[in-house]
């Protein structure tokens, strides 16, 4: 019977159909299966899926009236987008066993919002986290958040809060120049956050859902090695930013998306700068280059008489080949030196012998 009405068939018996899917029949029950039904073709008024949500939601024990509530306002909202989420087959990841643990912490009318919000994109992960939680925290209903709208929101908050359980906060020291760029408007709709501790990053993370809030970056920032900057959007962070002085080293959107390219040149600008110091330079124990570093297309040399030059337009195809060299001052003396347009940026910078170990690239 279920396949049948699924096919769109008008004439079937709505009440056998009503006790199929829902597995009862009352006058309610029957009228919205009718409506189900009474479109002649298939996927015309309905969702597969959403039948088959409708039906394990049923058999999963939720209460019945409020259940025809949220199915009968379905059933009457436009479908059109709605319907494009289930496509991807979202309530055929549904699991008795995580609605059921929800159900010990959210009301039935809580818990069925969430489920018609039709974001499942999270679900799967619900049922980890919980059992987490139940392991690491004594009072489960102190660590939910009271109100979710969706799983997606539930998912979020969770994984905000199994990364406190898991590790205390610390200063992640960003340089000052960073810090300052806190509340700096690239657009009327995009601003600058700068985090300054490691639980800032984990919340950054959960609400652009990509992996900032794992630690791993935060001690990176920590240590020195990089700076991160997130970019929000009514205030909740849309783009999460890795960088150091010279270059961008990973821009993210909202699940890992593509950061757009004007907003990266929008961000460039406040973030990079050219080599100025002999310390920017990564050293070279060379018979005439002390050090260079690549900005902006251009290769920056540091020679021995402490001036420096940028060679304009070296891609990074042949940085890395320079990069990779054999002999970096042969590459530079025969592929470089004699085929980019070079200027003097600085002259006679100070001997800086206590360049970090960190960042020595030895030839």
């Amino acid at each position: 019977m279920l396949a049948i009405a699924l096919a769109g068939y008008p004439d079937v018996d709505v009440g056998h159909a009503s006790k199929t899917i829902l597995g009862y029949s009352t006058p309610q029950s029957r009228k919205l299966i009718a409506g189900w039904l009474s479109c002649t073709e298939p996927h015309g008024g309905f969702d597969p899926n959403f039948v088959i949500l409708a039906f394990r939601l049923s058999h999963a024990g939720f209460n019945r009236d409020i259940l025809l509530e949220y199915l009968s306002a379905y059933q009457r909202a436009p479908l059109g987008d709605e319907l494009s989420m289930y496509e991807t087959n979202a309530a055929a990841r549904f699991s008795a066993t995580t609605a059921e643990s929800l159900r010990q912490h959210y009301t039935d009318r809580r818990l069925l919002r969430m489920f018609f919000a039709l974001d499942f994109r999270y679900w799967e992960d619900l049922s980890y986290q919980l059992r987490q939680i139940e392991e690491l925290v004594a009072e489960v209903k102190s660590a939910l958040p009271k109100k979710p709208k969706s799983f997606n929101q539930l998912h979020e908050s969770l994984s905000v809060c199994l990364a406190h359980i898991e590790r205390d906060d610390f200063d992640l020291n960003q340089r000052e120049d960073v810090v300052g760029l806190d509340g700096l408007r690239l657009t009327e709709e995009l601003t600058v956050r700068v985090p300054k501790s490691h639980y800032d990053m984990v919340a950054i993370g959960a609400h652009a859902r990509f992996c900032l809030g794992d630690g791993e970056y935060s001690e990176g920032v920590a240590k020195g090695l990089y700076s991160v900057v997130s970019i929000c959007r009514a205030q909740r962070a849309v783009y999460g930013v890795q960088f150091h002085r010279h270059a961008i080293i990973e821009a993210r959107g909202v699940g890992n998306s593509v950061v757009p390219d004007e907003v990266i040149c929008l961000l460039r600008e406040h973030i990079l700068r050219p080599p100025e110091a002999t310390e920017d330079f990564i050293v070279v124990d060379n018979s005439f280059i002390r050090g260079y570093r690549w900005f902006d297309d251009s290769l920056y040399v540091l020679f021995g008489n402490g001036n420096c030059y940028a060679y304009a337009g070296v891609s990074m195809d042949v940085y890395e080949e320079f990069v990779t060299a054999a002999s970096r001052g042969s590459f530079f003396s025969t592929q470089i030196k004699p085929d980019y347009d070079a200027h003097l940026v600085s002259s006679g910078f100070e001997d800086a012998p206590h360049l970090a170990s960190a960042d020595r690239d030895c030839a």
